[in-house]
């Protein structure tokens, strides 16, 4: 039955707009991973059972805050992911980083310039007894800027590397745990890994606008492809915070593999619609039957993924694949109720 032909697409309507509606709400609270807000994960694996909720309480009493553990069984044992913020000295290491660069520069350029470097001076020597008191070390002065660089990133290591260690003893007295791995990011680091996303996503947005519109020629079909694919991604971001799935470098890759998805539907609805002959609604329904078909391809092997990745304890595949579901539900009901009406209303 035509969907088109009848007053059965409002319901597909009605509900994408729902969709897109509410994601544009919850977007703004979608949890961020240790890629994008900063923080220590810690893989742990054991071959103990270990319960996560005592484990957490343990480490909140602790200290820790907003401690986050993912438990996962492996056919060695058991698997964790310790996610932590990053500790006062850390976050105050970074800044003073950052403050010790500008003025480790400034230095060289006054003496190689032969001006006064008192001032100058007086601000470094404050920055290293600060990182001195947070490491528990001490530091020699003297007036080479070199020495003084590898002075501070020796205090700077032993921050996080003490950090590190005092995490693990903390770990170990709860699990009998076989191996560590740490991964720790700086918030600076985050805050590049945030500008870059945001590049890649405007870039991703242009070249698509660009694309599209040579393809057809016209403004009008091109806007509304876009919209299309953009409303995938914004149900496909809401789906992220239904179901708890963090925005990580590997969920952004999944929202812009998305991307190609979503434009494959959108082009294929446009195409028919603006350069077969015929009924405009005979030929969006064809196009969803054949857009349905490619949609139902990828939905199988993408459930497949998520089943084997989930078996096997591989949350970065399992990531992947539960984004892309999302999106490819949300594509359904984003290209067949959205973007079609735009194209059919648009033709007539």
């Amino acid at each position: 039955m035509n969907i088109y032909k009848s007053k059965l697409y409002l319901v597909f309507t009605f509900i994408a707009i729902t969709l897109v509606l509410y994601s544009l709400f919850v977007i703004p609270h979608i949890k961020l991973g240790v890629e994008f807000k900063g923080g220590s994960l810690i893989t742990v694996d054991t071959k103990t059972d270990v319960s996560v909720d005592a484990l957490k309480t343990k480490l909140e009493q602790i200290g820790f805050e907003e401690v986050k553990i993912t438990k996962f069984q492996t056919p060695f044992g058991y698997r964790l992911e310790i996610e932590v913020p990053n500790s006062d000295a850390i976050e105050k290491s970074e800044q003073f980083k950052s403050q010790f660069d500008e003025l480790l520069k400034k230095w060289s350029d006054e003496i190689r310039n032969k001006e006064d470097t008192t001032e100058t001076k007086k601000e470094i020597d404050h920055i290293m007894e600060q990182m001195a008191i947070m490491s528990h070390s001490s530091y020699v002065q003297g007036d080479n800027p070199n020495k003084y660089s590898a002075q501070f990133f020796e205090m700077y290591s032993k921050i996080r590397n003490d950090y590190q260690s005092s995490l693990e003893g903390i770990i170990r007295q709860y699990v009998d745990a076989n191996s560590f791995k740490f991964q720790t990011i700086s918030p600076s680091l985050s805050l590049s890994f945030i500008d870059k996303a945001k590049s890649v996503a405007l870039i991703s947005a242009l070249l698509s606008i660009i694309i599209v519109f040579l393809i057809f020629r016209n403004i009008g079909p091109s806007i509304a492809v876009i919209i299309g694919a953009f409303s995938d991604i914004i149900v496909s971001m809401g789906g992220m915070y239904v179901f708890g799935i963090p925005l990580t470098l590997t969920s952004f890759s999944a929202l812009l593999m998305l991307i190609g998805y979503s434009l494959d539907t959108d082009i294929l609805l446009t195409t028919r619609v603006l350069k077969d002959k015929g009924d405009v609604r005979e030929n969006a329904y064809k196009a969803m039957k054949t857009g349905l078909t490619m949609t139902s391809t990828g939905l199988l092997s993408f459930a497949v993924l998520f089943i084997t990745s989930y078996i096997l304890k591989i949350s970065l595949y399992n990531q992947i694949a539960s984004v892309a579901l999302i999106g490819l539900v949300g594509d359904i009901f984003t290209t067949w109720g959205i973007n079609a009406i735009i194209l059919i209303h648009s033709k007539r």
